[in-house]
């Protein structure tokens, strides 16, 4: 298609010959497949996914994204799932975009998450491998990457995982860096001053959330000059 142009596809029908047709959009006519299963997905931000980009499961195109339209809260694209393929779509599963590139700044340095060769040129939505149950819903959120996923983050804006009390905020900002053994987990999202204390609200990548619990204990580290 990217050497041809646009062209006309035509399928072969019945009935009496005829000289004028109504042309159809391919999207509009693939929606309207009975056996093909359409979903929508709703995401925060486009996430480089975009219209004519394939549906993949285990690196198996099974399905396409036909639309992509914006909305004044979010990004909903429209897809379908092949007739071969909807079996493998439940209830309970989770679409994530295909990302090319993703690029973290933390203490540490700097941390790169990139796809395979072959995602770089592909893009799209990629279904997370589960066994599915209960009926395929018709929406289904759009999650960033697989950690966002598994739990159920759907947005990319960092809202407060925890929030700590302290007397004295000595030494912590907005942008303090959180730290597990030295290693970057998080960071201080804002300090807020109330009547008797200081509320200190952190963010904790979902990577590292499993290392949250009750018995977590938390104390400032002065800057290394």
């Amino acid at each position: 298609e990217l050497f041809r142009g646009d062209y006309f596809d035509v399928l072969s029908g019945s009935g009496e010959a005829k000289t004028q047709f109504t042309v159809e959009k391919e999207e509009d006519f693939l929606l309207g497949l009975p056996n093909m299963l359409a979903l929508t997905f709703q995401s925060a931000e486009s996430y480089g996914v975009d219209e004519g980009q394939g549906i993949y499961y285990n690196d198996v195109q099974i399905g396409e994204i036909l639309k992509r339209n914006l909305t004044l809260n979010n990004v909903e694209f429209q897809g379908v799932i092949y007739p071969a393929y909807r079996h493998l779509v439940g209830q309970n599963s989770k679409f994530v975009a295909i990302s090319n590139l993703d690029v973290n700044i933390g203490l540490d340095g700097l941390r790169v998450k990139a796809g395979s060769p072959s995602d770089w040129i592909k893009g799209g939505i990629r279904l997370l491998a589960d066994k599915p149950s209960g009926k395929a819903k018709s929406k289904y959120p759009l999650y960033k990457d697989v950690d966002y996923a598994e739990l159920g983050i759907a947005s990319s804006e960092k809202l407060p995982t925890l929030t700590l009390s302290t007397n004295t905020p000595s030494g912590i900002s907005q942008g303090s860096v959180v730290l597990y053994r030295d290693f970057q987990v998080g960071e201080v999202l804002k300090v807020r001053p109330t009547k008797n204390q200081f509320e200190v609200d952190l963010f904790v990548e979902p990577a590292y959330r499993h290392l949250i619990s009750e018995k977590n204990r938390y104390w400032v580290e002065p800057a290394v000059s």
